[in-house]
C-alpha cells in the first residue's frame, strides 16, 4: 500500500478575498477570491434576478501552487438575440497556455440557457492555480437572462489520502 501525504501548501479556505467592491470593480485584479478545497459560490450581479445592462464584471480565482481551479456552472440563464448571437456572456481564461488546458488564453465563453456539456456535469478544471472569470452583458435593451452561479474550489490530488494497492495474481 501506497499512501500520499499532504503537501506543505494545500488549498486551504484561509487566505482572505480581496474583493471589496464585488466583480463589477474598476482595474486589473480588482476582485480576487482565494479558493481552496471548501467551494464558494460566484454569481453575476443580481443573480437570480435579472441581469442589468453594460455590466463588465470579473472574479480572479487564485489558489496554491500545484492546484487547479475546478468551476462548476450550476446554472446558466444568458439567452441569445434574434440572430442567435449572444451578447452577453460569461467566460473562463486563463493566465498560461497548457497543452492540458481545455480553457487557455483564448478562453471558453458560453451563454444560452442550458449548463456548458448539458446533459453531463457542467465542471470546466484550469490547468494552473489561477482562473478568471468574466462576466458581460452588452448596452442593449433586449430581454436580459439572470446570468450564472458557480461553485469554485480547488482541486489538488496530492492532498487528499490517496491508497494504491496492487494486487498479485497467481496462476
Amino acid at each position: 500500500i501506497l499512501e500520499a501525504t499532504a503537501p506543505e501548501f494545500c488549498p486551504a479556505n484561509t487566505v482572505d478575498d480581496s474583493c471589496p467592491d464585488g466583480p463589477c470593480c474598476q482595474g486589473e485584479d480588482c476582485c480576487v477570491l482565494h479558493v481552496g478545497t471548501i467551494a464558494k459560490e460566484i454569481s453575476s450581479p443580481n443573480y437570480p434576478l435579472q441581469s442589468r445592462s453594460g455590466q463588465t464584471c470579473s472574479y480572479k480565482l487564485v489558489s496554491e501552487p500545484g492546484s487547479q481551479i475546478s468551476v462548476n456552472f450550476l446554472d446558466l440563464d444568458l439567452p441569445a438575440d434574434a440572430t442567435q448571437t449572444c451578447s452577453d456572456f460569461v467566460q473562463l481564461i486563463e493566465e498560461k497556455n497548457s497543452a492540458s488546458s481545455l480553457i487557455g488564453t483564448a478562453g471558453r465563453s458560453f451563454c444560452g440557457q442550458q449548463l456548458p456539456n448539458y446533459p453531463g456535469p457542467s465542471v470546466l478544471i484550469s490547468a494552473g492555480n489561477s482562473l478568471t472569470v468574466n462576466y458581460h452583458t452588452a448596452m442593449t435593451s433586449l430581454q436580459r437572462g439572470k446570468g450564472f452561479k458557480a461553485a469554485v474550489t480547488a482541486v489538488n490530488p496530492l492532498c487528499s489520502p490517496t491508497d494504491i494497492r496492487t494486487q498479485v495474481w497467481r496462476l
